[in-house]
């Protein structure tokens, strides 16, 4: 038994640069499936879609953000629900398997930094979602109904947390310690999260730790550190007895 986990995080729906705006990000998840698809094959038996937060660009987290925005948050989300769901749609018809999604809260989608965390777009996208399944009458398609900071997330007899942030980078010893803590606090097989927009995979004490990438790609927060990261998402299987393995990512 095989199955494919999708971790979709910091899709930023919204935001503005040369390369990048709500037309691309639609079009660029929509292209998920078939990208796996030619990477990895289709014959799985279940598809996990992890949110992993900022899939929406918010409006007002930082000062002059309507600089590098293009639309209303309710926008936002509505076009990442429609492209989350026609992703969904494609992984179905390709693997011939259910797909579950679940979602965690990011910092972009928060309504302010002291409003309640119902209030979070990153949880109005989960709802979106969740309608989408139940109007759809579709019975290959679960989304949890729940958006919190962390979940648990269990894949194909492996335990997982998916989180916003956990860790900046994996190259220090305190950087391995911070994340062996929390896959002890927590007590899972691997840990799903983004926030920093560098993907990768890095193996601690025997535990996997997935560093999702941003589907905008450079922007001016990253010139300004110098830091130049492709826009990329990324993928791995899971097998019954064996674990997490075939990480993979996708770039534009």
């Amino acid at each position: 038994m095989t199955d494919l986990v999708i971790h979709l995080t910091d899709l930023h729906f919204g935001k503005i640069t040369p390369t990048f705006n709500l037309d691309t990000a639609r079009k660029r998840v929509e292209q998920i499936p078939e990208m796996i698809a030619g990477e990895a094959g289709a014959d799985f038996d279940k598809t996990t879609i992890l949110m992993g937060g900022d899939c929406v660009d918010g409006t007002e987290i930082y000062p002059a953000q309507v600089a590098t925005n293009s639309d209303s948050t309710v926008r936002q989300v509505a076009v990442a629900g429609e492209a989350v769901f026609q992703m969904a749609i494609k992984l179905n018809e390709l693997t011939e398997a259910p797909v579950d999604i679940v979602g965690v809260l990011g910092n972009h989608g928060r309504a302010g930094k002291t409003s309640h965390p119902d209030s979070n777009f990153d949880a109005h996208l989960i709802y979106d979602l969740v309608l989408r399944a139940h109007y759809s009458e579709v019975d290959w398609l679960f989304v949890r109904n729940s958006c919190k900071t962390h979940e648990i997330v269990n894949v194909c007899g492996t335990k997982g947390l998916l989180a916003h942030a956990v860790a900046k980078h994996t190259g220090t010893p305190a950087m391995q310690v911070k994340i062996l803590a929390t896959v002890l606090e927590y007590d899972v097989d691997w840990i799903a999260a983004g926030h920093y927009h560098v993907p990768g995979h890095t193996v601690v004490e025997g535990r996997d730790y997935f560093a999702g990438g941003s589907l905008s790609g450079p922007d001016l927060m990253g010139q300004k550190i110098s830091r130049y990261e492709p826009a990329a998402q990324t993928y791995w299987k899971v097998d019954e007895g064996r674990g997490a393995h075939g990480f993979g990512i996708l770039r534009w």
